[in-house]
């Protein structure tokens, strides 16, 4: 009897997002996190003494991951400029005013399966409708580059390649699933 075996070598939290999608780990610039500030909107400041910005190559177009040190949770965003070694703007806009730690990748994933740890639905890009125009705008158009994944139970593996996972937030399908973990 055949049975499914999965082994993975990288994990990565994922952050869903209707602009982002999902690095790719094997992708990330510093082999440590780097201390930014958001002290403006749409800005993350370098506030540390080591590396910088240019330092570790950080480019338009890079996703970065920034964790929150009050609370610990994680946001996503895409670099827009890089405006001198200690300051970058990203989108989408964040308020300003917290101190955090900041992880940059160069790349978004080709494709990742999912582990689901809180229950929920789940919006999805599949990765063979990486190239397909519309992204979260599809689902409003009805075409089929996006799945919904309805009442997945804790603690379960989607195996499906997955590019992004959409909040959903304008939409009227949302991601509820929690504790989301991409796997290679």
């Amino acid at each position: 009897m055949a049975y499914q075996k999965l082994q993975t070598s990288r994990t990565l939290p994922v952050v869903p997002s209707d602009t982002v999608p999902i690095p790719d780990a094997s992708s990330e610039k510093s082999k440590s996190s780097l201390s930014v500030n958001a002290a403006v909107a749409g800005t993350l400041s370098y506030i540390g003494l080591e590396d910088n910005f240019e330092q570790i190559g950080v480019a338009v177009n890079d996703i970065v991951y920034v964790t929150d040190a009050g609370t610990g949770a994680i946001s996503s965003f895409r670099v827009t400029a890089v405006n001198s070694g200690t300051d970058v703007s990203i989108s989408p806009s964040v308020a300003g005013g917290f101190l955090s730690e900041a992880r940059f990748f160069a790349r978004e994933t080709n494709g990742c399966v999912l582990y689901v740890g809180g229950t929920g639905n789940l919006l999805v890009r599949p990765a063979a409708a990486k190239d397909l125009p519309g992204g979260a705008v599809a689902i409003r158009a009805g075409q089929a580059a996006n799945a919904l994944f309805k009442n997945l139970p804790d603690a379960s593996f989607l195996p499906v390649n997955v590019v992004q996972v959409y909040a959903g937030t304008a939409l009227t399908q949302q991601t509820t699933a929690t504790d989301i973990i991409a796997l290679w």
